[in-house]
């Protein structure tokens, strides 16, 4: 009885394996289970291609992609160059200006200092029998200090103007009462040996050294004063414009960047109420232009860029105009007795002050302290001169060099 127990236990049948899943199979929940499963392998997919494939292949094509719910990146700002300060804005001028030193005593006085590749050139003297007399010319070097005596022993009493550039050193060798004689030097002679450009007769032109070329208005009769141009390779000299009884007869032509300019009537009545015509010529060719500012012009002078000048003969409440072009005048200052223009300024002065007017910013920059009486007497590549007249007795030409 217990033998036949024993072999009913054993007789228990077993599941076969996977009989469970199988069941599972086929119960209700497997097609929810593999639709849940393409879902999510769709949306694995579909996140590879949002989230990875687009962000690498956008930029490609020049567009920007970025993946939805991720932060959109705040964008850099371009940057942006930092703009060049004009360099008048970091100037200093109270500060650099220099005084032109002359050991001894002798030599007390002094006039029209030229300045040109680190040298100024000047005229100086002493007194002879109670008369101050210009008679010798001094090569200064700006950085240092130093300098000498140019080896010229004068024809007349006073050495004026003088300017030299790369080829020329020039001159008026003049008399104390006018007259005299234009005088060149050919800078690359070792004879050093004077060029009469052209004896002068009546009073003490100023002349203009531009390139070979020299410029100048000479009085050559009573009532006729005539415009000269003087080639100095060949020393041929052309008359561009004649004057007669003409108070544009006293105007100083210039002549810069190969630009002659000066000033004559508009109307036929020549007189300081008429107003002006302003004529400009190209040195090496072109027609001769003009333009009427609608004021008196005096002393014009012109660069190619700008025109200044003065409304009248340098007289007390002379007003200083400058244009652009030959367009649009504009009042520069007013009280002015002396001005030079240079590049894209003007410097000028008024009353015992130095003053610098910038046609880039449009501003005004004093360029001499109100405690120093100061009388602008030019500018020349770069370098304002003026006398420092605070002092009397002797003569002190300071310099500065300008942005």
């Amino acid at each position: 009885m217990g033998k036949n127990k024993f072999k009913r236990l054993s007789g228990i049948r077993r599941l076969p394996r996977g009989k469970f899943g199988s069941s599972l199979k086929r119960s209700n929940a497997a097609p929810f289970l593999a639709l849940l499963g393409i879902i999510l392998a769709l949306l694995a997919v579909a996140a590879l291609v949002i989230y990875v494939l687009l962000p690498a292949v956008m930029p490609y094509f020049g567009r920007e992609y970025y993946p939805p719910l991720v932060p959109t990146p705040t964008p850099e700002p371009t940057p942006r160059p930092t703009p060049t300060p004009h360099p008048m804005e970091s100037f200093e001028p109270f500060e650099g200006a220099t005084e032109v030193v002359i050991d001894g005593t002798d030599y007390r006085w002094f006039a029209d200092p030229y300045f040109y590749d680190g040298t100024i050139v000047f005229s100086g003297g002493y007194l002879v029998d109670g008369d101050v007399r210009l008679n010798t010319l001094f090569m200064y070097d700006a950085l240092d200090g130093t300098y000498e005596q140019f080896d010229y022993t004068p024809a007349y009493d006073h050495l004026f103007y003088p300017q030299l550039n790369e080829d020329w050193l020039v001159l008026l060798d003049a008399g104390a009462a006018g007259g005299g004689q234009i005088v060149a030097f050919d800078r690359h002679s070792s004879s050093n040996t004077p060029i009469i450009v052209k004896d002068v007769y009546v009073g003490q032109p100023e002349i203009k050294l531009d390139g070979n070329y020299l410029v100048w208005t000479e009085r050559t009769g009573t009532r006729m004063d005539k415009l000269f141009v003087c080639d100095l390779t060949t020393l041929e000299t052309t008359t561009l414009a004649m004057f007669q009884n003409s108070v544009f007869g006293q105007s100083i032509p210039s002549s810069m960047n190969g630009l002659i300019v000066w000033a004559v009537s508009d109307t036929a009545l020549e007189d300081e109420d008429s107003n002006a015509v302003i004529s400009y010529i190209r040195i090496n060719g072109g027609s001769m232009q003009s333009f009427a500012p609608g004021t008196y012009v005096h002393d014009p002078e012109g660069n190619g860029a700008y025109f200044c000048w003065l409304d009248s003969h340098h007289a007390q409440g002379a007003k200083l105009y400058a244009a652009k072009g030959p367009t649009d005048p504009f009042l520069v200052a007013e009280d002015v007795t002396e001005f030079a223009l240079f590049n894209d300024y003007v410097v000028y002065g008024v009353g015992e002050t130095v003053w610098l007017h910038s046609f880039t910013t449009g501003e005004k920059y004093q360029l001499t302290p109100d405690d120093k009486a100061a009388q602008f007497i030019g500018v020349s590549n770069g370098m304002a001169f003026w006398m420092n007249v605070s002092a009397r007795g002797r003569d002190i030409i300071e310099y500065l060099a300008l942005p």
